[in-house]
């Protein structure tokens, strides 16, 4: 999971030792950057020759492009398995404030022709946790045996009484915390739990606004949209425009508000409008910055984003402008042209089919096109399901042939899934994997098939020993919650297999809702050797609603020790489950009463503590990282991809 979500550096959970520390904006190199241990100097990203006022970065990254550190191109990323374990690990470690312990990949690490990239980026909503317990909460008699059908077991709904006494309590502490990423896990955080009658805490975001650290301060800006407050909508646009009253409220004087924290103010719009219809004014302002050429492409890509997520009809013609103009920037036009699928305007599916889907002089807007036609076309449009195929085998991009075969899952067109069966069984490598997934989001989203599906899914899984394919055939039997497949799951999970495909195999089986596969799964949490697969276990518990993953969670974190990874993992397993009885854990770290808990380790509890409290069943963030271009990838769009 993630999504979730920005690029930024974390400790890779794939196993990436102390010394990788990442932070929000850029990679972790010791104690030439803020917040290390034993570093005497101010706490925050500056470091190196980075100037302190713009930048919050270290190394040699340029401070005026925000917050980048060490050699990180662009303020670092959530590094996938590349960088030491399975791909589209997420990675713990510099948070960034919700750019969490995780580690969604990155384009740079060559992963992003693979399935586990698409799937790390997109698979929040089907992974969503919370909805799965509040569901079973709603089945559950008492509603106070929540997790499992043990009557001994704590309720999981984490409720008012515990955000008002306990998690809000303790984001308000980390808030004020004398670590950078501490202190930017906990505004996020308190971002998503509150609403906008919480006026004292609304303050306390704006005061972090102005905060020493860059990286606290885009926080801040972003968590300001989080709160989904009209009213915060004025000073959101003042900062998206750099205007001299938003700078001074930045505690910036004459300097430029950067422009990625400018471009988060411009996301912090969408989420408001996400949530409510925004005056025809501010549709026009977004528009008029969508539209204007600035220094940095965020600046033009940002808004052309937050317009496809609010309730901006009016945006549409302005949007297919965009598209269609052939000496705009690839970028801008390839976000735009997703901004229309996620309005859901079907009107522009025949222009996106002949003037996007075979614009052959950008991969990027080919890629945004079956993007977008995967969100808007009809499962009886025959024509446009076709026109997908013919450009799934003719498509000189291998991205857009991937992009193509999940669009054909999405809209759950008979003659779709057929191909999709062809190419699974007879297809090149990407071909399998990739429609593995789209069959699989075929039978999640359209309950069709299951069986059938399954079972050709299940004859791949049989037959192949190459673990990168077989992870792809877990998660499509996990998808179609394919209980046949179950069996031979479980023996890959007894096996002495690669801890990677364990960590997939372990999801299916946690969708699929296998009760047997739990003792096997806790053993996966146990274990440090690969710190995403112990990741991936501790959503697989909550999934199956194990009534003892808390106890299993809190024993890993109790002997973590210095194994900040580790502590790492244990602590969003907490935040994922979703178990009210995980507050006290992580509260305890974030409150540090006793001066023991480290600086990440707080940062962690954070992050962990807001994904708990979360007012959206699924994460707000998501509406902006899922179904994304990924690889029209711009500085900014680096790190909101990987927040949670």
């Amino acid at each position: 999971m993630r999504k979730h979500s920005l690029m930024i550096a974390v400790l890779a959970l794939a196993g990436l030792v102390a010394g990788d520390l990442a932070a929000h904006g850029g990679t972790y190199s010791g104690p030439a950057g803020g917040g290390a241990p034993g570093y005497s100097g101010p706490t925050g990203g500056g470091g190196g020759s980075t100037p302190g006022g713009n930048g919050g970065g270290g190394g040699t990254t340029p401070g005026g492009a925000g917050g980048g550190g060490g050699a990180t191109p662009g303020g670092g990323a959530r590094p996938p398995g590349a960088t030491g374990g399975a791909p589209g690990g997420r990675a713990p470690g510099g948070l960034r404030g919700g750019a969490t312990p995780s580690a969604r990949p990155r384009p740079s690490d060559l992963r992003e022709w693979d399935w586990d990239f698409w799937w790390e980026l997109n698979d929040d909503r089907y992974l969503n946790l919370k909805s799965k317990v509040r569901s079973r909460e709603a089945a559950t008699a008492s509603g106070d045996t929540v997790l499992g059908e043990r009557g001994d077991q704590p309720v999981a709904k984490v409720n008012a009484n515990n955000i008002r006494r306990d998690i809000l309590p303790t984001l308000r502490n980390g808030a004020v915390d004398s670590f950078f990423d501490a202190r930017a896990g906990a505004v996020i955080a308190l971002g998503k739990v509150i609403d906008a009658a919480a006026a004292e805490d609304i303050g306390l975001i704006k005061k972090l606004l102005g905060d020493t650290d860059q990286i606290v301060r885009e926080s801040a800006c972003l968590a300001l949209g989080l709160v989904g407050s009209k009213d915060e909508v004025p000073l959101l646009l003042s900062m998206a425009k750099n205007e001299p009253a938003a700078r001074q409220l930045c505690n910036l004087g004459t300097r430029d508000i950067s422009s990625r924290q400018r471009a988060f103010a411009m996301a912090g719009v969408g989420f408001v409008g996400s949530r409510m219809p925004l005056d025809a004014s501010v549709v026009t302002e977004m528009i008029g910055l969508m539209k204007s050429k600035q220094a940095s492409l965020d600046l033009q890509v940002f808004p052309a984003m937050a317009l496809g997520i609010m309730q901006a009809p009016a945006a549409v013609p302005e949007l297919q402008k965009l598209v269609a103009d052939a000496e705009a920037d690839p970028f801008a036009r390839a976000h735009a042209a997703v901004s229309l699928g996620k309005l859901g305007d079907k009107s522009s599916v025949p222009f996106l089919v002949k003037d996007v889907l075979m614009d052959k002089k950008s991969n990027h807007i080919q890629r945004s096109a079956a993007i977008s036609l995967g969100l808007l076309t009809d499962k009886t449009d025959d024509k446009t399901v076709e026109a997908l195929i013919t450009a799934s085998k003719e498509a000189a991009d291998r991205a857009t042939r991937n992009f193509c075969l999940i669009a054909l899952g999405e809209i759950g067109n008979v003659k779709g899934r057929d191909y999709l069966l062809t190419q699974l069984m007879k297809g090149q490598a990407h071909d399998r994997t990739f429609s593995a997934l789209a069959l699989g989001i075929y039978g999640f989203k359209h309950n069709e098939s299951k069986s059938e599906i399954g079972a050709q899914i299940l004859e791949k899984w049989n037959t192949t020993r190459n673990d990168a394919e077989r992870g792809a055939y877990a998660i499509g039997l996990g998808l179609l919650d394919y209980k046949a497949g179950a069996p031979a799951l479980l023996e890959e999970l007894k096996a002495n297999g690669s801890p990677e495909l364990k960590g997939y195999v372990a999801i299916a089986l946690g969708l699929i809702g296998e009760k047997t596969a739990i003792p096997f799964i806790q053993e996966q949490c146990k274990q440090k050797a690969d710190l995403d697969a112990q990741r991936k276990a501790s959503i697989a518990l909550g999934l199956i609603q194990d009534p003892d993953a808390i106890k299993v969670l809190q024993g890993v974190i109790a002997g973590a020790e210095n194994n900040l990874s580790t502590l790492g993992a244990a602590s969003l397993g907490l935040g994922f489950i979703g178990d009210r009885s995980a507050i006290a854990t992580l509260a305890d770290i974030l409150n540090n009463k006793d001066g023991k808990a480290k600086d990440n380790a707080r940062a962690f509890a954070a992050v962990s503590l807001g994904i708990l409290g979360d007012k959206d069943e699924l994460a707000i963030l998501t509406k902006l990282q899922g179904s994304c271009n990924y690889l029209a990838q711009t500085e900014a769009l680096k790190e909101l991809l990987l927040i949670y």
